[in-house]
Formats: structure tokens, sequence, C-alpha cells
């Protein structure tokens, strides 16, 4: 009886392993409507946890995965110096967390991108903010060793996310592969 046991505990426990869960976002159509004419943007990716170092994420190998995608979306990634001379200077932001918990060689991680760029307030706009969160999304979940690229394939899932949002508050024809 406890082998059965076993076996039914795991397939219930298994699609919590490796399913990301979607969390918090400012996805929402006036969210989405804040993309709308960025033609060009930077993305900066915060500094990856030790842990996730341990996976083999690095903020270099996450920002090529991401400008790749933007890229193949037809949309300019700039450097630095460019994206101070645009309108709004438009960034996409990725932030990735994992720890590992336990001993097992699980790691819980949350990823999230969003895009900041320059406001003002409509009651005051003179006032001149450097940035705010105009759109963003988060996931999060739980891997294993074994399904080390997880969390890239989360990250990835999240700049599909932000590429749907940009094409419906550009008005572009969605080119996301059919997967039915």
């Amino acid at each position: 009886m406890a082998p059965r046991i076993w076996v039914l505990g795991f397939f219930m426990v298994f699609p919590l392993l490796v399913v990301p869960q979607h969390s918090a976002a400012l996805d929402a159509e006036i969210n989405r409507k804040t993309l709308s004419g960025i033609e060009s943007i930077l993305v900066v990716v915060e500094d990856v946890t030790p842990d996730a170092r341990e996976l083999g994420l690095t903020p270099e190998v996450l920002e090529n995965d991401v400008k790749a995608k933007l890229k193949d979306a037809g949309i300019r990634v700039v450097s630095r110096e460019e994206w101070l001379k645009l309108p709004g200077s438009p960034y996409l932001y990725l932030q990735t967390s994992v720890v590992k918990v336990g001993r097992a060689g699980t790691y819980a991680f949350t990823v999230g991108a969003s895009v900041l760029q320059d406001v003002y307030l409509k009651r005051d706009p003179a006032l001149d903010l450097a940035e705010a969160t105009t759109w963003s999304v988060g996931s999060h979940g739980h891997t294993d060793r074994r399904n080390r690229d997880f969390v890239r394939v989360a990250v990835g899932d999240m700049v599909d996310l932000f590429l749907g949002a940009y094409r419906e508050a550009n008005g572009l024809k969605d080119t996301a592969p059919d997967t039915s």
C-alpha cells in the first residue's frame, strides 16, 4: 500500500514543482495603453541570487534571451546612451529571484517583468517624475535541479506577456505560434 500512496503523492506534488503560478500584475487595459508608441526600449536585468547562479542563470544569459525575443518581435533594443534620448525613457526591467529550499535540490523562484518610463502628475504637469512602473507582470513557482531551465522558461513567458500587451497597445497582429 505504501508505494501506491507514494505514487499518488508524487503526481499531486510534482505539478507544483514545475508549474509557475502567476501573481500580481499591472496588466489591465489602461496599463497596456502606456506601451503605445514605444518604438525602442532599454533592457535592464537585475543581478541574480547565488542560488540562481547554481542553476546557470546570470544577468547576461537572461539579458541575451530577452533581447533576442524583443528583436525577433521587431522591437528595437537600445544602449543606455541611446535610451537617455528616447521620449519617456522606457525600459523593460527584469527581476529574478531563486532560493534553494531544503537539501533536496528544490528551488523556489519569482520572476517579474516591468516597464518603467517617465511620467508626470495630471494635477501638476510641472512635477516631472523620473520614472514609474506603467506595466508589470510576475510569476512564482518551484522547480528542481533536473529542470534547471524552468526559471529561464518562466522569464521567457513574462517577456511573451509583455509582447502580447505591446502588440495589443500598438495595434499589431499577434505573431505568436498557434499551440492548439
